[in-house]
């Protein structure tokens, strides 16, 4: 089947999910452009509610409007309405047709023969009618092939790679000056303070720029190359949580001066309660942000707005009533903004804007390369303003503001992110995160006295398991058997491994790798649960496996508690939210979601009294009943400041976590009886399961995240 064809002057073209006309594109969920091609398909005939939805939403639970949704989006792109009625037609408990011609496109086929039109009225065509049609589809076929000649996508491609920095340190946000002499960079000097660096490409000198450290938001140059503005955040706490304590600035910095000596950064905006972020120069001095308008924190709720620095005023530039941006770019060259927003059905958006916030071209973006709808597509626009760069765990990618995406072969290198080009020669950099990880078994012993610090000798005696120089991470042992599995990125990308106490073996196989580094065992030991392109995987230990296919898209899968019931968490409304997850082995039954928790979650688990444990982003633990979706629950307060990662274990009512200090705890749910059990060596990161009095343990080798340069 055609991925293209028109109803009456639109072009429809599936491939990139957009209708088009008069050269105006509006993008199309993928749902509601699936039901428009099967009314397509059969235009002039009435199709039934139960044939789109079945064929549209197999095995899926959906919302009772559904339907009615998308076909309303669809008479929305056709400047149609459910009252005028000129495309698609309601027939009352029967179904919609599509009132229109439909003209499929079929690049494969000769002129003459990728002609099909579909119609209420299907009119005789006369031999020369025929002719002169076919002669026409000839001469714009022609035309589109030489418009996509001249518009073909540049190809990026890089013969080398050399290091820019290569220190004990975190940097973090490198970006080139506007005359590519300087690269500008933040490196850490504890886990959130930050300084702002800059490094003479020409001299290879290093010069720290900021007097006083902060956790600062990513900087941007302004057009003359003179300043730099980023966003700052102060809070009470020793985490970047947002609370009520929070003070969101707005800063710039003279970098001229601090070139020559380190400077104080001059604060434009003081003191706000709301997030601000991405800090970019606009024209005229005025500098952009993405600023928080709603006191909700579980969502973006930000809005593109300007503040001018001499009136000390906001302006709103752009604020979409429906979707919600989460990152944006300005370019000096073309004077437009980029935009990337993702949509209620969790489709991510590239639009082009006006500085005064007109949308120039919208398109939802094709992800490539098994990309995960969970992502976040941060966006930095090429020197020439024709396109932008992102990155994900797949790679660093040119965006177009069609949608479309191209992946840059960084010549085997992974784990790249912040990209930017040169200025004007043929270069990017970016941020590169390598590091050595594995797991230790370790025995534990309460009656250690924390207070000798040579309990740290017998972790340190702990000999690491299926020991590599990659990532091997987050261990389980088998429920009923003697295996272990866990993640390793040994064979190139995630992959789930298996432990038999003398060897490993590689489980997976998969193109794209583990979405998450979160697997679960089912209760027999028998299969294990995991993600990737935000679908659901179950595999047989023989490396077999299976894809739920699911309502909705799933980013992590935290427990397996039965049989046929598993605690996950995935995305609906743009929130994260704890479901449970009852699968069904029969073909044609739909899985069962069941909202446990609506708020942004990034662990969970249901204990044996049906109560509802999680991490919150501040990292507090919360309990609550799980027949209770919109219930906050209790805050286990003893637990306060006991998280160093995202990451506990829950084992038989017992939870189990280590603190920043590096102390391994553990807190009785039945009696809130929290104990510490024992120090540990500082390279211990989070301890991932728990068999009688043996537990796992990651911990770090190496960890480096430094600024690489392609050329």
């Amino acid at each position: 089947m055609s991925k293209q064809y028109r109803v009456n002057d639109y072009l429809v073209d599936q491939l990139r999910n957009q209708i088009s006309y008069q050269n105006q594109s509006t993008p199309l969920p993928k749902k509601a452009l699936a039901v428009l091609t099967i009314l397509a398909e059969n235009a002039g005939s009435v199709v039934s509610h139960d044939e789109l939805m079945e064929k549209v939403w197999t095995n899926s639970i959906v919302a009772p409007n559904t339907l009615q949704r998308s076909i309303a989006q669809i008479r929305k792109a056709f400047g149609d309405d459910s009252k005028q009625q000129s495309y698609i037609k309601t027939h009352a408990k029967q179904g919609y047709s599509l009132e229109a011609e439909v003209i499929w496109l079929n690049s494969t086929t000769s002129s003459a023969e990728q002609l099909t039109v579909s119609s209420t009225v299907k009119p005789p065509y006369s031999l020369k009618s025929i002719v002169l049609i076919c002669c026409s589809l000839t001469v714009l076929a022609l035309l589109a092939w030489l418009s996509l000649t001249k518009e073909s996508k540049p190809k990026l491609e890089f013969n080398y790679v050399r290091p820019l920095t290569a220190s004990d340190d975190r940097e973090a946000n490198a970006r080139y000056s506007s005359d590519g002499r300087y690269v500008v960079f933040y490196r850490y000097h504890d886990y959130y303070q930050q300084h702002l660096w800059a490094k003479d490409l020409t001299t290879l000198k290093e010069y720290q720029l900021t007097t006083e450290s902060g956790f600062y938001g990513s900087h941007n140059w302004s057009e003359d190359g003179n300043q730099l503005t980023f966003t700052s955040l102060k809070n009470d706490s020793t985490l970047p949580a947002f609370n009520n304590k929070s003070c969101w600035q707005l800063l710039t910095l003279d970098f001229a001066a601090a070139i020559k000596k380190p400077q104080p950064t001059t604060v434009r905006v003081n003191c706000t309660a709301k997030r601000m972020a991405v800090a970019r120069w606009l024209p005229n001095g005025n500098i952009g942000l993405l600023k928080q308008t709603s006191d909700n924190t579980d969502r973006q709720g930000n809005i593109l707005q300007g503040y001018n620095i001499r009136e000390d005023q906001f302006s709103t530039i752009y604020s979409p009533s429906e979707n919600e941006i989460y990152s944006y770019d300005f370019s000096f060259k073309t004077n437009t903004f980029a935009i990337i927003a993702r949509t209620k059905d969790n489709e991510h958006i590239v639009e082009r804007l006006t500085t005064s916030g007109e949308v120039l071209s919208s398109a939802l973006i094709v992800l490539a390369n098994n990309n995960s709808a969970h992502e976040y597509y941060n966006i930095y626009f090429h020197p020439s303003g024709e396109y932008l760069l992102t990155s994900t765990e797949m790679g660093v990618f040119q965006l177009f503001f069609d949608g479309s995406m191209q992946k840059i072969q960084t010549l085997g290198h992974r784990n790249l992110f912040e990209p930017d080009f040169h200025p004007s020669e043929k270069k990017f950099i970016a941020i590169q995160e390598s590091g050595d990880q594995d797991i230790a078994i370790i025995d534990l012993n309460p009656k250690s006295n924390i207070e000798n610090e040579a309990v740290n000798v017998e972790y340190n005696k702990a000999t690491s398991f299926a020991r590599s120089n990659t990532l091997d991470v987050n261990a389980k042992y088998q429920p009923n058997g003697h295996l272990i599995a866990f993640n390793s990125t040994r064979s190139g990308s995630r992959q789930l491994w298996l432990f038999d106490g003398n060897t490993s073996r590689q489980l997976s196989r998969l193109d794209s790798g583990i979405q998450s580094m979160n697997f679960v065992w089912s209760p027999s030991g028998d299969e294990i649960a995991t993600v990737s392109g935000d679908k659901l995987l179950i595999f047989m230990l023989d490396g077999k496996v299976k894809t739920l296919n699911t309502s909705m898209p799933i980013s992590k899968v935290m427990q397996w508690s039965e049989p046929n019931q598993l605690v996950v968490i995935a995305n609906q409304d743009n929130i994260n939210r704890v479901f449970q997850l009852r699968i069904n082995a029969k073909e044609n039954i739909n899985h069962t979601f069941t909202n446990l928790m609506s708020p942004q979650v990034k662990w969970a688990r249901v204990t044996q009294n049906s109560k509802l444990i999680y991490i919150d982003e501040s990292k507090d633990i919360w309990l609550k009943s799980v027949n209770e979706p919109t219930q906050q629950g209790e805050k286990i307060t003893a637990l306060t400041s006991q998280v160093a990662g995202n990451r506990l274990t829950l084992k038989h009512g017992f939870l189990y976590g280590i603190n920043r200090k590096r102390e391994l705890w553990r807190y009785q749910l039945s009696t809130q009886q929290f104990e510490i059990i024992k120090r540990l060596s500082p390279s211990a990161r989070y301890i991932s399961d728990i068999n009688k009095n043996k537990a796992l343990i990651t911990q770090t080798i190496t960890h480096n995240i430094d600024i690489i340069e392609f050329y």
